[in-house]
């Protein structure tokens, strides 16, 4: 299954070069399609995990609601304190498989979404490189529809990724609220230090405005 996504992702940008590339050169693109799709795909976890601290940025809700509620120090030991209890107990195994594929619905959208994009681009230089197209006719009006038709969806797809992680959101600082009182324990077991309640901020059980600017931002 991991394979065939990496083969869709790469072979959405491939495909317009194949077809307007020689004989060598057409199987060349293909057989780049399976690396390309793994490298957008890394590149877009690398994005999520990395530069934007998906995981454990301050700013996700649910991270945000143990601080408050829990009166932890540091967004660190909010972590920590999620990490342990989400993947303690057996029970909650529906739950962390909803995340899993929320986390890996988000990064796929987006990732084809990318693919969309440099699809596009090689549309367009499928058309200035051809100097005399294949077909008689308006082919390259078709290729450039065809180009503008891969930015929308692009953009349709970078957008459904968005959407997917406000819903991820939604649901695990939901979680969190349900069961709050077993993070608590957590907090407790691992000897995390807390701060005075009236330190607490107020922090709604959503995706905050940060992160929202976050998201304007990738």
């Amino acid at each position: 299954m991991q394979a065939l996504e990496w083969l869709t992702l790469g072979l959405i940008p491939t495909l317009p070069l194949a077809f307007a590339a020689g004989d060598s050169a057409r199987l060349l693109a293909l057989l780049a399609a399976l690396p390309l799709g793994f490298l957008l795909q890394q590149l877009e976890r690398f994005r999520l995990e990395v530069l934007c601290r998906g995981f454990d940025r301050p700013e996700r809700p649910a991270l945000a609601f143990l601080r408050k509620h829990l009166q932890l120090r540091s967004p660190a030991d909010a972590y920590a304190v999620y990490e342990v209890a989400f993947y303690r107990h057996p029970e909650w195994q529906a739950a962390r498989d909803h995340v899993h594929r929320c986390w890996h619905w988000a990064v796929l959208l987006r990732s084809a979404a990318v693919s969309c994009a440099l699809a596009a681009a090689a549309t367009v230089v499928s058309v200035l490189a051809a100097g005399q197209p294949n077909v008689r006719g308006d082919f390259p009006v078709a290729r450039t529809a065809v180009a503008l038709l891969l930015l929308a969806t692009g953009a349709a797809l970078w957008r459904k990724g968005q959407h997917t992680e406000e819903l991820l959101h939604r649901f695990d600082c939901g979680w969190v609220a349900a069961h709050w009182q077993e993070y608590a324990q957590v907090a407790a077991a691992l000897g995390i230090e807390t701060r005075a309640a009236e330190e607490a901020s107020a922090t709604p059980c959503e995706p905050s405005p940060a992160l929202h600017r976050q998201h304007g931002k990738s």
